[in-house]
């Protein structure tokens, strides 16, 4: 039997909201109003009001929500939205905190430093811009020349310094993030580059690829260490197992998502041909597009997004298998999620999670990002696995609600979404911004 999927709801609201309040906190207009809108799959959307108005005594504002919905004010780059009709209980929706840097014809891809200190976006054509953001140079700005197709993945290197770059150009680069030069060109892949994985300090390095390879490079001689072919495009990975400092990978898992709805785990020890050990399965054959893991007691937690708009989530088994049998098992998701049927174009484990609650189920927070232009958070709860569960659709108790709304970029795709070391959420926007949104 089919997992059915669960349908979440989706807030949107006007985008010139933070440019609503400050002009009446400035004195600028006494009252505007703003729209909000909330929509649930086979549901009548509801279509209500937010009024801004000037509080008395001036310089601050508060809101009157009208129409159908509910709204507080948090502060001036965040609300709390609900819905009766919909029941979609208070949900945080925020407005990006800033909006540091942009790039002509859309941000694809972006990388936060690990110092806090750059940024990196790079979008069509190859075009990829670094961006100082605070200490000496804040502000300042160079290219990353080189690559010739679109941007596909970025990394930065330990060091904050250094930069990884891949394109559909099937080519990988090394950039220094001081000066734009690039020393390393790393050339092999003969499909778009879909991936990257730094190891350790970064003397080697994994890439993934629509040529149905992933492959280990030495980053100072610029050569392929080793090769793992899958018989599918192989669209995203992730690496199991402890990060080792030397890079070492004796050991590890890979879970690679593939272009058929199916992602393969494989270990890294393996020398020559495909040999999974646990194959992961959607329920459809939507290409899948983003994956992404969390560690967990119980077993790794993880969440593959589709093309097709939906988001599925697995439990990996602990212990995980240690070599592969006749057949791979294949494993079903726990659940099925999504808000549309447009892309979910990345997902990220949020490393800034919700407190645990009393009980022993696993809670986590995933970051979604989708081509709708609607990034938000969802709030998952996982119970322990049993060996005597009902194995019935539904019956393993794990649930998904929406937790936060990402806003401000109206109609325009999410690209990107990721999580910085302070917490700060930044989304690459087809737009051309990248922003970043400052969690209450």
């Amino acid at each position: 039997m089919s997992l059915p999927v669960t349908h979440l709801p989706r807030i949107t609201i006007q985008d010139s909201f933070p440019e609503v309040s400050r002009e009446i906190r400035e004195g600028l207009h006494a009252a505007e109003d703003v729209w909000v809108s909330c929509f649930l799959e086979g549901k009548a959307s509801v279509h209500g009001k937010v009024r801004v108005l000037e509080r008395e005594g001036g310089g601050e504002v508060e809101i009157e929500a009208r129409e159908g919905v509910e709204a507080e004010l948090v502060d001036q780059h965040s609300l709390r939205i609900a819905c009766p009709t919909l029941k979609i209980p208070p949900t945080e929706v925020l407005f990006p905190s800033s909006a540091p840097v942009s790039l002509r014809g859309g941000v694809q891809k972006l990388a936060v430093a690990p110092d806090g200190r750059r940024v990196v976006v790079g979008g069509a054509g190859g075009a990829i811009r670094c961006r100082t953001l605070v200490g000496e140079g804040a502000g300042r700005e160079i290219s990353l020349k080189g690559h010739v197709g679109d941007v596909t993945a970025i990394k930065f290197f330990p060091s904050s310094e250094v930069v990884l770059t891949a394109s559909l150009d099937m080519g990988i680069r090394v950039f220094s993030a001081v000066d734009g030069s690039n020393p390393r060109t790393l050339t092999g892949h003969t499909k778009p580059v879909t991936s990257l994985h730094i190891l350790g300090r970064g003397r080697q390095i994994l890439s993934s690829s629509l040529d149905g390879t992933l492959r280990l490079w030495n980053v100072a001689q610029a050569e392929v260490v080793k090769k793992w072919a899958f018989p599918q495009p192989v669209s995203d990975f992730a690496l199991l197992g402890e990060e080792k400092e030397d890079g070492n990978i004796d050991g590890r898992l890979v879970l690679a998502a593939h272009t058929n709805g199916t992602a393969s785990l494989v270990s890294l020890d393996a020398e020559n041909g495909f040999h999974p050990l646990l194959q992961l399965t959607i329920n459809s054959s939507s290409p899948i597009e983003a994956i992404t893991l969390a560690s967990s007691p119980d077993g790794a937690v993880v969440a593959l997004g589709a093309r097709n708009g939906t988001t599925s989530i697995f439990r990996l088994p602990s212990p995980l298998p240690s070599s592969p049998g006749d057949g791979a098992e294949s494993l079903s998701p726990l659940l099925a999620f999504s808000r549309s049927t447009v892309a979910i174009t990345s997902l990220v484990f949020s490393s800034s999670p919700p407190p645990p609650p009393a009980s022993s189920s696993t809670d986590l927070t995933l970051l979604i990002s989708s081509a709708d232009g609607l990034p938000f958070s969802a709030s998952l709860s996982l119970p322990p696995p049993s060996p005597t569960a009902n194995s019935d659709v539904g019956s393993n108790g794990t649930t998904v609600k929406v937790q936060e709304e990402f806003a401000g970029l109206d109609t325009d795709a999410a690209n990107q979404i990721l999580e910085d070391q302070a917490g700060g959420i930044w989304v690459a926007g087809a737009d051309g911004k990248a922003r970043r949104y400052l969690r209450v």
